[in-house]
């Protein structure tokens, strides 16, 4: 796992801050490429308030083009609103039954449909003082991926390269 993370947090490193939006892509195409098991990668911003919102930032992977129709999510039928503000730090789903699918957010379950993909995890970026400030979604075709316990670690740390990116000024 340190292995893995060393690589990633290295690699997100040397993601130039030229731009929100290319720099958030180019931070999901990093990971994309770097983790394992993932099929999907990406990332919002969260901010909270009246009304509060998450803003897709970056992209990469299977079903890009769906989640890019919907920029700004807000409200419980979205993942990283979700995530957002549950007060947990993950957020988990995978598809092992048609009925699993029913209980998808809206936009996992139109990634589960379209790019088939079975099991979604999303994680919280944080920063200290300032609380939530983005979310990482991961989407894997393969169903019950991200189960082994090196997940929880790998994204904390993983989430913590990312802030830079999903700090910048929107």
């Amino acid at each position: 796992v340190l292995q893995q993370v060393t690589k990633v947090l290295s690699a997100l490193s040397f993601v130039p801050r030229d731009g929100v939006t290319s720099s958030c892509n180019r931070a999901a195409e990093v990971l994309l490429t770097h983790v394992q098991e993932v099929d999907t990668v990406s990332l919002c911003t969260y901010t909270a308030g009246v009304p509060s919102v998450c803003l897709l930032a970056g992209a990469a992977g299977h079903g890009t083009q769906l989640l890019q129709q919907q920029l700004v999510m807000s409200g419980s039928n979205w993942a990283p609103y979700l995530c957002a503000v549950s007060g947990a730090q993950f957020l988990y789903r995978t598809v092992a039954a048609p009925e699993d699918a029913e209980a998808l957010p809206q936009d996992w379950a139109a990634l589960h449909e379209v790019a088939g993909l079975r099991t979604f995890l999303a994680a919280q970026v944080a920063v200290p003082g300032q609380g939530v400030v983005g979310v990482l979604c991961l989407a894997s075709r393969s169903r019950g991926a991200f189960m082994d316990g090196s997940w929880g670690p790998l994204l904390s740390m993983a989430a913590t390269g990312l802030v830079p990116c999903l700090t910048s000024p929107w």
